[in-house]
């Protein structure tokens, strides 16, 4: 009975049963010492130890283990060399301990250590490796151990996953004997995070099962991938349960498509509402220009931490109320790096470049963002030099980096350096191709715009509405009608590319100056939107 209670954390019955009984073996103290292990009252179970006339390794480990659980990492090291003959339970169980620390040194030190190593024992060691970002000698652990079960090949997964090693990670699914939902899952998820959608969905759909935790992936993938009707569909159809990841991914896809009324609409049906979820219908407001909403509803909040005032903060800079953000800032109870780089973006917006050099010097930190945002301000009013001194200075670059110098020298019209810039770029993307063929496109050299789009094309570059509009752009310069048509045509047939406002206004003017005026009126009469004054 005593068993029975201590294993059901029935702490009170488990302790009337154990006094009452005339007499106790080790079998029932070491129950009552889980009892209290599991209810939390590792004092007593100390105290409990102490008072145990015969221990045992089953007593040791329980200790042990319960310090481990809690952290208490010096405490299980000093209880550890107390135990006398330690079982290789009690040396996985410190090992174990010692992982979530980090001393890497130390785990292998202590691995070394072990007189018979176990599954669990190689095991604790891959995870130590992977934890600390050592996919190789994860790997040589993992290759050297003499069997495998389904918690170190987990293990060895989520080393490869964690790493960004996706593709080796789903080549390591494919041949493990034995695979469990968390198998799928760490796949899945690494594969969300890269944000490679085919692969995302291809390995979705062959799972053998889901729970939450897949749906959690798949949603957000869909979202950041611009398919937001899906997303709403899996949402609204498919999801066993929705729960705080599941309605901020939902929050995040009206956000991005600016539907703020069904934002709000979704986060009050909300039965219950985190901190996550208030911040991401903060942010919804912020993001697409409604500071008043914003203020309102950051005023509702039920309490505030820095990611909410960093979001009114952006709603107030994305609004060019500089002077109010200046105030806010002001008032904020802590800044880190993400605060300081909002207020410092929304000067750099705002052409208010001195501010934003006095601002960008006042910062504690710099990183990545900083520099970028500073130079994109040079680029702005026209300071190449200065944009290209900032880039030289910078120890470490991203592609943002480089395509903000890029921009600077299109936007400034010295197109044969840009040109010359872009054949050095260590990544040539989307963003970076659209630059240089838009910027041929726009001082009028259309020979090389379409000799770019074209290669862009051959370099296997999935092509956006920019691109194509940039290429329209040329075509128009050129009075090449019959092209242009051809262009606009395959850009919905062959590259499922839906156009929007600027590529129709390309084949309308295009027709205008043109003479073609009953064409021009049948396609304004045929778009799928009203063309308003600005167009």
């Amino acid at each position: 009975m005593l068993s029975v209670y201590s294993h059901h954390g029935q702490l009170d019955e488990a302790r009337i049963v154990f006094e009452e009984m005339p007499e106790r073996d080790t079998i029932s103290w070491n129950s009552m010492l889980a009892a209290y292990i599991q209810s939390g009252n590792l004092r007593e179970a100390l105290s409990l130890l102490e008072r145990m006339p015969r221990k045992n390794l089953v007593s040791y480990n329980l200790i042990l283990s319960a310090l481990a659980a809690q952290g208490l990492f010096d405490e299980a090291k000093e209880f550890f060399a107390k135990i006398p003959n330690p079982s290789i339970i009690s040396w996985n169980t410190l090992l174990a301990a010692y992982t979530p620390i980090g001393h890497l040194y130390e785990i292998i030190k202590l691995y070394d250590q072990i007189p018979n190593k176990d599954i669990i024992s190689d095991t604790a060691l891959l995870n130590a490796f992977s934890e600390n970002g050592k996919l190789e000698p994860a790997k040589m652990v993992f290759d050297g151990m003499e069997e495998w079960d389904l918690v170190s090949m987990n293990a060895m997964l989520a080393a490869f996953c964690d790493s960004g090693s996706s593709f080796n990670a789903k080549e390591m699914l494919s041949w493990m004997c034995a695979r469990n939902l968390s198998s799928w899952n760490c796949v899945l998820r690494s594969f969300a995070l890269d944000g490679d959608l085919d692969e995302t969905k291809r390995l979705f759909d062959k799972m053998p099962e889901w729970d939450q935790m897949s749906f959690n992936f798949m949603l957000p993938a869909y979202v950041s991938g611009g398919h937001h009707g899906l997303a709403k569909v899996m949402y609204e159809t498919l999801l066993p349960e929705k729960d705080s990841f599941s309605h901020v991914a939902m929050l995040s896809a009206y956000t991005v498509q600016g539907k703020v009324d069904d934002a709000k609409l979704l986060f009050d049906s909300m039965p219950y509402r985190s901190l996550f979820i208030w911040n991401s219908m903060l942010s919804a407001y912020a993001q697409n220009g409604h500071p008043d909403n914003a203020k309102h509803h950051f005023d509702a909040m039920p309490e505030w931490d820095i990611v909410a005032w960093t979001s009114l903060l952006y709603s107030r800079n994305y609004q060019g109320n500089v002077e109010e953000a200046k105030v806010l800032f002001e008032k904020m109870p802590e800044r880190d790096l993400i605060a300081w780089n909002a207020m410092f973006s929304g000067h750099s917006q705002h052409r208010h470049l001195e501010d934003s050099k006095c601002l960008f010097d006042l910062m504690p930190s710099h990183n990545i963002v900083s520099y970028n945002t500073l130079m994109a301000a040079y680029s702005q009013h026209g300071y190449i030099e200065d944009a290209l001194l900032l880039f030289q200075k910078m120890r470490h670059r991203n592609s943002i980096s480089w395509n903000t110098l890029l921009v600077s020298y299109a936007q400034n019209e010295h197109t044969t350096t840009g040109k010359a810039f872009f054949s050095t770029l260590p990544e040539q993307n989307l963003v970076s191709w659209n630059v240089v063929i838009g910027m041929y496109a726009l001082n009028g050299q259309t020979a090389q715009s379409l000799e770019l789009f074209r290669n862009c094309v051959a370099d296997g570059v999935k092509l956006d509405d920019v691109s194509f509009t940039s290429a329209l752009i040329a075509l128009s310069h050129s009075g090449e009608v019959d092209d242009s048509l051809f262009l606009f045509k395959s850009m919905i047939t062959d590259y499922l590319v839906t156009p929007g406002k600027q590529q129709y206004g390309c084949i309308i003017s295009l027709f205008a100056r043109g003479g073609y005026d009953r064409s021009c009126k049948e396609l304004i009469d045929t778009m799928p939107f009203f063309p308003d004054t600005h167009d």
